[in-house]
């Protein structure tokens, strides 16, 4: 293998193992990794409806000249051009086959496994961390716990998991109270909806047990968690220090960053674009503290 720094854009195949795809799908990503070999990889999944393509300049391209890091995308419903109005992100969606917002959301889990097989290979990694932005970190979460419930091999072992603009289930964006016993009633049909694993209100952060080290980049300006008010702030916070759910969890609250890490609320792309170092640094040393 060359270890001279680069970056490759990749198209991965996937399909679900439980439930068959119509056809195989390609999955696209891009593979940065740097002069000097490193036996870390990062595989960090998008959030909702986002391109891979806005996280490498800012972001992945400056992780990646340390350590091995992997971009990818999550699965959206096939709804053709409907897709790219309901979006803010996107743009140029994935277009899969016989996906709808249920299902979409759910073979996600698996691609999610069978890419990490794929790029540990390539970049023969002994130490692999999930990563994800939004819902991107939720589905990364829940596919290593289903590996795990489920006994799906190959089996594979995440070291650790960071969070950026982590929400603990999208109710809770919308009540602003720091009582984490309190709902308000828009939040309480939320959460119903998300048990239907229904777009991106699927599989919810609060609703998980996390044994393994975890690092939640929250973003304090932002947009869509509405973490700019102090009340839903401070409730997200709570959440990530209960230790009942996240037994290795630490947190930093970036101050002033929406919800695509950068400093005016939407505008989302390219991620993390305005001083970028405050975002990489906290992961790498979140890395190097492993």
């Amino acid at each position: 293998m060359n270890y001279s720094m680069a970056q490759q854009e990749l198209l991965l195949e996937v399909g679900k193992r439980a439930i068959d795809d119509t056809k195989k799908q390609l999955i696209p990503g891009t593979l940065v990794t740097p002069a000097t070999r490193s036996d870390i990889t990062i595989l960090f999944t998008a959030g909702f409806g986002a391109s891979h393509d806005d996280y490498v300049e800012h972001f992945a391209a400056l992780i990646g000249k340390k350590v091995n890091i992997y971009v990818s995308e999550i699965r959206l419903p096939s709804f053709g051009p409907f897709i790219s109005s309901f979006s803010k992100f996107s743009k140029q969606p994935i277009k899969t086959q016989g996906n709808t917002f249920f299902s979409a959301t759910e073979r996600t889990l698996d691609d999610i496994l069978q890419i990490d097989q794929q790029i540990r290979e390539r970049t023969e990694a002994t130490t692999v961390i999930y990563a994800g932005h939004s819902m991107g970190v939720n589905l990364a979460v829940a596919a290593y716990n289903k590996q795990k419930k489920c006994d799906i091999q190959p089996a594979v072992a995440v070291k650790a998991f960071y969070g950026i603009s982590p929400y603990p289930s999208f109710g809770d964006a919308m009540t602003r109270n720091t009582n984490l016993q309190k709902y308000s009633a828009l939040q309480r049909f939320i959460d119903i909806a998300a048990k239907t694993k229904y777009g991106p209100l699927a599989y919810p952060l609060k609703d998980t047990i996390i044994t393994e080290p975890i690092r939640f980049a929250i973003a304090g300006n932002d947009e869509v968690t509405q973490t700019q008010h102090t009340a839903v702030l401070e409730r997200f916070v709570g959440y990530f220090l209960d230790k009942e759910h996240f037994q290795q969890a630490s947190h930093k609250v970036f101050y002033g960053r929406n919800h695509c890490f950068n400093y005016t609320q939407q505008d989302y792309a390219p991620f993390n674009k305005n001083g970028p170092k405050e975002l990489i640094h906290d992961l790498l040393n979140f890395v190097r503290s492993l």
